[in-house]
C-alpha cells in the first residue's frame, strides 16, 4: 500500500487498504445489483500539463481564487500519488463498476471522451417511456372526450 502522507494514516495497514476497497467493490456491487450503473473517471493530468494550469492561475487574475500553495506542495509527491493511484483503480475497477482513466491535459478532448463514453452507456440501458396499462388508457380515454 503506498501512502502519500504517512503520518495521515497512522496505525493503517496493508490489510486495512485491502479491506477497504473490497468495501468499496461489495458496495458497488450491491448498487449494479439493485440497476444503479456505477462508471468511474479519472482524469489523468501530466504533470505538465498541471505546471501549465497552476501558472495560468497565478497570471491570470480572474483564476487567481483557484490557486493554493498546497498543490504546489502536493506537487513535490506526484510520484507517490502515480502510485497510490494505480494501487486504488487497480483494486477498485470491476466488471461492474469500471474505472474509465482519461487522459486530460486536453480540456475539450478528455470532455469528449467522457461524453462519448456516457452517451455509449445510455444507449445500452435502452430506456423507452413506460407503457400505460389498461386502467390508465381508460383515464385517458375519459379525459380525452372531455377535453374536445
Amino acid at each position: 500500500m503506498k501512502t502519500v502522507h504517512p503520518n495521515i494514516l497512522k496505525n493503517k495497514t496493508e490489510d486495512w487498504f485491502s479491506q477497504r476497497c473490497a468495501q468499496l467493490n461489495e458496495y458497488e456491487k450491491y448498487l449494479t445489483e439493485n440497476k444503479v450503473v456505477v462508471m468511474k473517471f479519472f482524469l489523468h493530468l501530466s504533470k505538465e500539463a498541471q505546471r501549465k494550469r497552476l501558472l495560468k492561475r497565478v497570471e491570470s487574475t480572474s483564476s487567481n481564487w483557484k490557486f493554493s500553495m498546497d498543490d504546489i506542495l502536493e506537487r513535490k509527491h506526484w510520484k507517490d500519488y502515480l502510485k497510490a493511484y494505480e494501487q486504488c483503480l487497480g483494486k477498485t475497477s470491476t466488471e461492474y463498476a469500471p474505472w474509465y482513466i482519461l487522459p486530460a491535459d486536453d480540456k475539450k478532448n478528455a470532455r469528449i471522451m467522457l461524453s462519448y463514453i456516457l452517451c455509449e452507456k445510455f444507449c445500452e440501458l435502452n430506456v423507452d417511456f413506460p407503457l400505460p396499462d389498461k386502467k390508465h388508457k381508460v383515464l385517458l380515454k375519459k379525459v380525452r372526450k372531455q377535453l374536445e
